[in-house]
């Protein structure tokens, strides 16, 4: 009887030995297969679908321009007319140049361009100017902003400097300020009255017609700090026919004080003529504030 006793015992321990040894494999073996997936499993591919540029484009008009834009828009230009200009595309605050895009000969000019905001300008041929540059425009991820531009190439009327070249004083000097950006107005409404500065022989009235000059220059005088502009205008013969309106200190010229290296805009109010050809700027820069 002992010995059945020991021996169902025995049989017993045994059983639950091997059960308990079967469980703790099995939770190993678990907690191992759980561990290996946890260091497995893919990563996480970024979805690079997403478009990130957008297309800038438009049509650029080319012409003398007085009248507005022409109205075949798919005439093509000479050579000569459309190759040397382009679309310049420079970052948001008109410093470092990103992009020159060409221009096609039925002038149409596309650039893709990472969604951003730009500065659109032109790169002043000849005579060049334009009243629809510079211009800010945000390109937009995954879509086409249209933008048309128009480049007055001076036959009707012309700006001396262009953008970009010092402008001279009184003495035909350079005066260290540069031209960066200038934009004309030949059909502009006084909104004040002026007197007569000079050769003008009758003031300017609320409503009378008035040529507007802006734009932006930059200071690169290393001293003088206080800079003095007017304009003048002047026939196809060189008679001077527009004198400035505005009058800082001195009849006929504004004043800005700019430090060096510094960015300020400009504006500047001639009487019209019908017979104005041409625009010369002028800057007096000095120490401190003329008298």
């Amino acid at each position: 009887m002992n010995k059945i006793f020991w021996g169902t015992l025995i049989i017993i321990v045994a059983v639950c030995s091997f059960l308990a040894l079967s469980c703790g494999k099995a939770s190993l073996n678990t907690d191992t297969t759980a561990a290996n997936n946890t260091f497995t499993s893919p990563p996480t591919t970024p979805d690079n679908s997403t478009n990130k540029t957008g297309v800038a484009e438009g049509k650029v008009w080319i012409g003398p321009l007085g009248a507005g834009f022409p109205e075949k828009p798919d005439e093509p230009y000479p050579t000569e007319i459309y190759e040397p200009r382009n679309i310049m595309v420079y970052d948001a605050i008109h410093n470092q140049l990103i992009r020159q895009v060409d221009i096609t000969e039925k002038g149409y000019y596309s650039v893709e361009l990472p969604a951003a905001t730009y500065i659109f300008d032109i790169n002043y041929i000849g005579s060049d100017w334009s009243n629809d540059v510079p211009k800010k425009l945000t390109v937009i991820s995954g879509l086409h902003m249209m933008n048309d531009f128009g480049i007055n190439t001076g036959e009707l009327l012309k700006v001396d400097p262009r953008p970009n070249n010092y402008l001279f004083n009184s003495l035909n000097q350079s005066s260290q300020v540069l031209l960066k950006t200038i934009q004309v107005n030949t059909n502009v409404k006084s909104s004040q009255q002026y007197m007569p500065p000079w050769s003008i022989p009758t003031k300017i009235n609320i409503g009378d017609r008035i040529v507007e000059v802006r734009g932006t220059i930059l200071n690169n005088h290393p001293q003088n700090k206080e800079i003095a502009m007017y304009a003048q205008g002047f026939d196809k013969e060189g008679n001077q026919v527009s004198w400035t309106l505005d009058a800082a200190h001195i009849i006929g010229q504004i004043g800005l004080h700019l430090e060096k290296d510094e960015v300020g805009k400009f504006t500047l109010h001639l009487n019209y003529t019908d017979n104005l050809r041409v625009i010369r700027i002028f800057a007096n820069n000095y120490a401190q504030d003329p008298p």
